[in-house]
């Protein structure tokens, strides 16, 4: 009788610890990789040269824990929910040099401080359509380490969706982003 009591009470701890549990916040730290930090070899990339992305433009929007989706021409940034936990002001600006380029920053509303990084990816999707791609399925999406198409490049995991000429890839962290061809 007492040991059923015991594990009664161990049991009811358990459950009231999981309901005590904020399934919105993560006890474990994101990590961003840096550039020292990444030894990708073999990634051959050259950025897809685009008539249609020769201005820039920029969309400013403010989204909550219960996300939302930026747009920005054909391009959009899908925020889920609890990628971020409160008001964040995303700043979504397709660089205008010519190629299919995105630059990413957010802010959280009350302290002004860069979110850099997401608890739950955000999804990028970057339309193919105004540019000259023989093979759509060579498309992907790089980081752009320095910020520019010329320099180091980290591929991200992407995938082609040819019905609405989309690329789209998960970011878990925000900088400047680039579709390019694989060679």
């Amino acid at each position: 009788m007492m040991k059923r009591s015991i594990l009664k009470f161990l049991g009811l701890m358990g459950v009231m610890a999981l309901a005590a549990c904020d399934v919105t916040q993560t006890t474990e730290p994101v990590i961003v990789p840096q550039a020292a930090d990444l030894a990708v070899t073999g990634y051959r990339w050259t950025p897809v040269l685009s008539s249609s992305a020769t201005t820039t433009t920029t969309t400013v929007a403010v989204v909550g824990r219960s996300g939302g989706t930026i747009t920005n021409g054909a391009n959009s940034l899908i925020v889920p929910a609890y990628a971020v936990l409160e008001d964040t002001e995303f700043r979504f600006t397709m660089v205008g040099d010519g190629t299919i380029h995105a630059s990413l920053t957010a802010r959280s509303v009350a302290s002004g401080v860069e979110v850099t990084a997401f608890p739950r990816p955000v999804m990028l999707r970057m339309s193919y359509a105004g540019a000259m791609v023989s093979n759509p399925s060579a498309l992907s999406i790089a980081w752009l380490v320095d910020g520019t198409v010329d320099g180091a490049q980290v591929k991200q995991t992407s995938w082609v969706t040819t019905y609405n000429k989309m690329v789209n890839a998960y970011l878990y962290h925000f900088s400047d982003y680039a579709m390019g061809l694989e060679d």
